[in-house]
Order: structure tokens, then C-alpha cells, then sequence
């Protein structure tokens, strides 16, 4: 249990006069006084998949001094499109080839595995050569004002142009977190920098769609709870598409099934 273990590292750093250890949710919580400072890494996949930020934003509302800081205090959501063949090969077009590489005929489960990719967000350790255009801001989040209300949907638009010539797979999902101080410290989840636990995220198009030097892609992306489960995301893509008047109008699911 991390209190239990919480507690022996207090004890063993004999810092029991200042760190008290308290197992219980926050929202279960009873504190004597406002707190300066609170720190949470609230953050998950796309963000906002398994998220505990409406219990960061309890504490805010309840514990927090008016001039308190939050770590961290914002939170930006960007997205560009991709080409992700290495990740389709290895995902999808792999089952098709088990035969050749293991002796076993295994295509059957192609079907499978394709329907998965395509409905569910796919994490994927992206590279800065796959990124096709210049990676645009959809979502911004200010830890200090941002309301529980707020985040039952977010919204964000976007319009890419694409830097040349390629086969374009998908939009890929990332973040950025800032936190406050002088200078203020970033984390980000980009592909650009090195790689963290959260990868990044994928909506993969039905089919792949060749672009051509300075395409305009523009749309729209939203995230919302999935039903019941809070903690689970249901992401929206709206995309127009080149020489197409037909749109990309999906809906993603982030759940167990995906991770």
C-alpha cells in the first residue's frame, strides 16, 4: 500500500514532525487549514484518459489558498497528422505474414486486429519524421479557473498544411504541462523529445490518404467521459479531406480494451 509505505519513509527520514501521511480520498479528507501548494500527476493518455483531474480540482476548490499554485498549472493538448506505417505493419499486416515467418497460417485474425485499430486510440511511440505538418494546439487547460463542468466536453478545432508529399494515416495526439516558477518547467509527451510512458495517441483514418505538398486539413476534435465510465474517454475527429467532399467523421474509444 503506497500510505503504509509513505509512512516508513517519513519515519526512517525521522521527518514526522512536518509530513503527514493521510489515507483517505481527497474528497474524504478534513483539513484544519488551507493548503499553499498542491501537487498531482493527474495526467493519462490523451490527457484526459483515466484522469483524476476532478479531484485536483476538489482540492482546489476546497483546501487551496487563493494565492496557492498547482502543480502543475496548465495543460495544452496538440495534435497533427502522421504517417504511422512502421506501427500498421507491425499492428495489422503482421498476421498476414505468419505463415511465411512461423509456419502457421494466422490471416484470419487480420480482420480483427484492423476493426481494433481503427475504433480504439492506438498508442504509439512516434518520431519527428512522421509528424506531416506543423502540430497545432486543440485544447488548452488552466488548472486555476477550469471548472469540473467544463471538462464533461472539450472541444478544440484545428487546420493543418502539410509539408509535402506522403501517405497520410491518422491524427496523433500529445500534450504539454507547465509548471510555475521562474523560469517555468514544461514536460511534454511530443514526439520531438524524448520519449515518456504516455507515447502519443493515434486516430487512425479508415484508409490511408495520399497528401500532397501544402494540403489544408482542417476539423475538429472533442473528448468527453465514455457513459458510465468516467475514467474512460470517447474522442470525436471531424476532418475534411483533400480532393474529397466526403469528411472523416469517426468516434474513438480510450478504454481497457485499448491499453
Amino acid at each position: 500500500d503506497v500510505a503504509v509505505h509513505a509512512r516508513s519513509v517519513v519515519q526512517q527520514n525521522q521527518l514526522g514532525h512536518c509530513v503527514t501521511v493521510i489515507q483517505k480520498r481527497v474528497e474524504d479528507c478534513q483539513l484544519d487549514e488551507y493548503v499553499d501548494v498542491i501537487v498531482s500527476e493527474w495526467m493519462g493518455y490523451c490527457l484526459m484518459y483515466e484522469s483524476m483531474l476532478n479531484s485536483v480540482l476538489f482540492a482546489r476548490d476546497h483546501w487551496l489558498r487563493p494565492d496557492g499554485l498547482l502543480f502543475p498549472s496548465s495543460a495544452v493538448v496538440f495534435a497533427a497528422p502522421v504517417n504511422v506505417q512502421r506501427f500498421w505493419e507491425d499492428r495489422v499486416l503482421s498476421w498476414s505474414r505468419m505463415k511465411e515467418a512461423y509456419g502457421v497460417d494466422m490471416s484470419c485474425l487480420r480482420g480483427v486486429a484492423e476493426r481494433t485499430t481503427l475504433r480504439h486510440v492506438q498508442m504509439v511511440d512516434l518520431h519527428g519524421e512522421d509528424v506531416l505538418a506543423r502540430a497545432e494546439s486543440v485544447l488548452a487547460l488552466n488548472l486555476k479557473t477550469v471548472t469540473p463542468e467544463e471538462l464533461q466536453k472539450l472541444t478544440g478545432s484545428f487546420s493543418f498544411q502539410s509539408y509535402g508529399s506522403s501517405e497520410w494515416h491518422g491524427i496523433a495526439v500529445w500534450f504539454v504541462v507547465t509548471f510555475p516558477g521562474s523560469p517555468m518547467t514544461h514536460l511534454s509527451t511530443a514526439p520531438f523529445f524524448e520519449g515518456t510512458h504516455w507515447q502519443q495517441s493515434v486516430l487512425f483514418l479508415d484508409s490511408p490518404v495520399q497528401l500532397s505538398q501544402d494540403d489544408r486539413l482542417e476539423g475538429r476534435l472533442t473528448m468527453e467521459p465514455c457513459g458510465s465510465h468516467g475514467r474512460f474517454l470517447r474522442i470525436g475527429l471531424s476532418c475534411s479531406l483533400p480532393n474529397s467532399e466526403e469528411p472523416v467523421d469517426k468516434v474513438f474509444l480510450l478504454d481497457d480494451n485499448t491499453c
